[in-house]
C-alpha cells in the first residue's frame, strides 16, 4: 500500500491509501507501486490515475510535482484548472 496525498495551493484533492498510481510524467507515464525506490521528478498536464481496492479513480492535473518517499509515501503537488 502506499500512503497518497495530492495537493494544490487551494485544497487537498486525495489523501489516503492505495495500491498504485500512474502519472503523467514530463518523458512518459510513470507508475509507482508500494516500495518504490525514492524519487522526485516533474509531472505534465494529464489525469493521475489511482487503483485502490480494485477500483480506479482520476484526478486531473495542469501540471506539478511527484516525490516517492521512503516507507510508500507519495506527495503530489499539482496545480488544477479548478478556480
Amino acid at each position: 500500500m502506499l500512503n497518497l496525498s495530492i495537493l494544490t495551493l487551494q485544497e487537498k484533492l486525495f489523501e489516503g491509501e492505495v495500491d498504485s498510481i500512474q502519472v503523467p510524467g514530463v518523458d512518459g507515464w510513470l507508475g509507482v507501486l508500494s516500495n518504490h525506490v525514492p524519487l522526485i521528478t516533474a509531472l505534465k498536464a494529464g489525469k493521475i490515475l489511482i487503483r485502490k481496492e480494485g477500483k480506479d479513480e482520476e484526478v486531473e492535473i495542469e501540471r506539478g510535482f511527484i516525490e516517492v518517499r521512503p516507507k510508500s509515501e507519495v506527495v503530489i503537488l499539482a496545480s488544477t484548472h479548478k478556480q
